[in-house]
């Protein structure tokens, strides 16, 4: 196990593994409840790294209409 899941759990004050030499086994009812928030941390982590991943757009867009174009309404 790493030592920042050892400091996290001294943080939250629960196991959120149970573990044997080297493993893991099973998520206990901490770990269990503490899943989901998990899951939300990783997927807003991946937004925020994939929004500043993308190529910034920088211009400017002009758009025009024809003196003829016709309004149907």
């Amino acid at each position: 196990m790493t030592q920042n899941l050892k400091r996290l759990e001294e943080i939250l004050g629960c196991k959120l593994l149970e573990r044997r030499p080297g493993h893991f086994f099973s998520l206990p009812t901490d770990g269990e409840r503490y899943l989901p928030t998990v899951n939300e941390i990783l997927a807003r982590t991946y937004e925020a790294v994939s929004v500043m991943q993308q190529p910034e757009i920088v211009g400017h867009l002009l758009i025009g209409v024809s003196d003829d174009f016709i309004w149907w309404f």
